[in-house]
């Protein structure tokens, strides 16, 4: 593996504030420094599979998953043909055997009622009238307008109505405070960038504190995805698909920062390719998608 890296791309060592030597092949500690976040990355990603509850308890928390999105608030409904055809059935099952006080068993009509939650995907198991009232919510389903299309399209409406506001906002408000303000802000904007913002980033850039913080970033983006419930997979899907990818510029800049000189591009890439299918990997296994197995296939 060593040999490989060498022969890759015959690189060195920058050390912080120096100009790249050219000549000097990378050493031991030089491609350990290269590979340390990189590799650690993976590890974090592979930890999330193994141990899942160790590694999102160690990350910090991004934001708070309430777990109730726009479908979670609606009454529960059958999404799909086959799913209407099981609650039919355990509807009529239920209808059969626990209306009738003679033959009512308290146990099976209790399991009944968990299956029918099971199939739509609650969190709790139905009640009786949920379970009765189905067909109605079903035939409203196969209205023009049902609740569940009259609920999505207002928060649909809602975000329209927030986009345009802010462009708006920005079309007439925002000239009129650049009139105003506008050279007073420019010139103390410079200040900060000149005096604060560049020596801090430059600081931060030479001595690899970004880059960890880089990683740590992403790590964290993958770690939130494993927090939301199942009831927001696709969300969780693509968070996690952000923390995955956010490992290729995360590489390429530890490679700018750690290498210099040229070598054999393809080996390169190669070792790039491994190393991005090994970071998503995981997370395709941890939320089944089939988006991120197919980014992994198509880096192997």
């Amino acid at each position: 593996l060593r040999s490989s890296f060498d022969t890759a791309l015959d690189l060195s060592m920058r050390p912080p504030g120096s100009r790249p030597a050219q000549s000097n092949t990378m050493g031991s500690r030089d491609l350990l420094r290269w590979l340390a976040c990189p590799v650690c990355f993976i590890a974090v990603h592979w930890g999330l599979w193994f141990f899942p509850d160790l590694v999102t308890s160690t990350c910090p928390r991004l934001w708070t998953v309430t777990g109730e999105g726009a479908l979670d608030v609606l009454p529960p409904h059958p999404k799909t043909r086959t799913q209407a055809f099981e609650l039919g059935w355990h509807a009529q099952f239920y209808a059969m055997r626990c209306n009738t006080a003679g033959s009512r068993d308290e146990d099976e009509c209790k399991r009944t009622l968990e299956l029918a939650g099971d199939i739509v995907n609650s969190t709790r198991p139905l009640t009786p009238a949920q379970l009765e009232g189905m067909r109605d919510l079903i035939f409203e389903l196969d209205g023009q307008q049902s609740i569940v299309d009259r609920v999505l399209g207002f928060f649909s409406f809602v975000n329209i109505v927030w986009m345009v506001s802010i462009v708006g906002v920005l079309v007439t408000v925002g000239p009129c405070l650049a009139y105003l303000v506008g050279p007073f802000i420019l010139k103390i904007s410079r200040w900060v960038l000149e005096k604060v913002v560049q020596p801090t980033v430059k600081f931060l850039h030479e001595y690899g504190i970004l880059e960890i913080l880089f990683y740590a970033l992403a790590c964290a983006f993958s770690a939130q995805s494993c927090r939301y419930p199942q009831t927001q997979a696709d969300a969780a899907m693509m968070v996690a698909l952000t923390g995955g990818l956010a490992f290729v510029p995360c590489w390429l800049y530890s490679t700018a920062l750690h290498t210099t000189g040229s070598g054999d591009k393809d080996k390169f890439i190669v070792v790039s390719y491994f190393m991005t299918a090994s970071a998503v990997a995981p997370l395709a296994l941890i939320h089944d998608s089939s988006l991120m197995g197919f980014i992994t296939v198509l880096c192997i």
